[in-house]
C-alpha cells in the first residue's frame, strides 16, 4: 500500500530520492508513494492505513449505505411491475409464504435477495440465508453483491457482508442429516 510523504520530517528534506512516511517508514521512488495527503486523497488506491491516521485523513467506509432512500430503488421498482407475475410476488411480500411457480423460479433467487437487501437497507433489519452448499452460499452472496452494483451503484464487500450502521447480510450452510 502506498504510504504519504511527510516533508516535514528531516530525512524527507535532505535527500533527494529517499523520503520519510507519516507511518515513519523510508519511501523510494519505487514506491510509488503520494506526494502530499491531497492526492492521495484524488487518487482511488488504497492508502497505508497509519499514514492516513497520521495525515488527519477520514477513513474509507466499506460498504456504505447511508445516502441509500426508496427512491434508490426505483429502477428496480420498474423492473419488477414489468412482469405481471414478479409484480404480484412484490406486492405479497408482507405474506410469511409465497408460493412460486415453477417454471418463474429461474429468477426468484436473484429476486428475493434483491428484496431481501431493499428490506435490509429500508427497515434496518438484519437478513440471513440458509443454503444447502457453500457453492449456493456464494451464489446467493454474489447475486446480492450483482444486484447492488447494476442498480445501486454499490460495491459491496465481505462475506458475511457488514455494513457500517451495524445490519448484517449473513450466509449460513443449512445441514440436514
Amino acid at each position: 500500500m502506498p504510504c504519504i510523504i511527510n516533508k516535514q520530517a528531516e530525512t524527507s528534506k535532505m535527500r533527494g530520492n529517499i523520503w520519510e512516511g507519516y507511518c515513519g517508514k523510508t519511501l523510494w521512488i519505487n514506491n510509488k508513494p503520494f506526494k502530499s495527503p491531497d492526492d492521495a486523497l484524488k487518487s482511488d488506491k488504497p492508502i497505508c492505513k497509519k499514514c492516513r491516521r497520521l495525515a488527519g485523513l477520514p477513513l474509507k467506509i466499506k460498504n456504505d449505505i447511508a445516502h441509500l432512500t426508496t427512491e434508490s430503488f426505483e429502477q428496480w421498482h420498474v423492473l419488477v411491475s414489468a412482469c405481471k407475475y414478479s409484480k404480484k410476488v412484490y406486492d405479497n411480500r408482507h405474506c410469511r409464504t409465497r408460493n412460486i411457480l415453477k417454471p418463474s423460479g429461474v429468477d426468484v433467487l436473484s429476486y428475493f435477495t434483491a428484496e431481501a437487501l431493499e428490506d435490509a437497507i429500508l427497515t434496518g433489519s438484519n437478513q440471513l440465508f440458509l443454503s444447502p452448499s457453500h457453492a449456493d452460499s456464494d451464489v446467493i452472496c454474489n447475486s446480492m453483491i450483482t444486484f447492488a452494483n447494476d442498480f445501486l451503484g454499490l460495491q459491496l464487500t465481505g462475506h458475511p457482508i457488514i455494513y457500517p450502521t451495524a445490519l448484517n447480510c449473513v450466509f449460513y450452510l443449512l445441514i440436514i442429516k
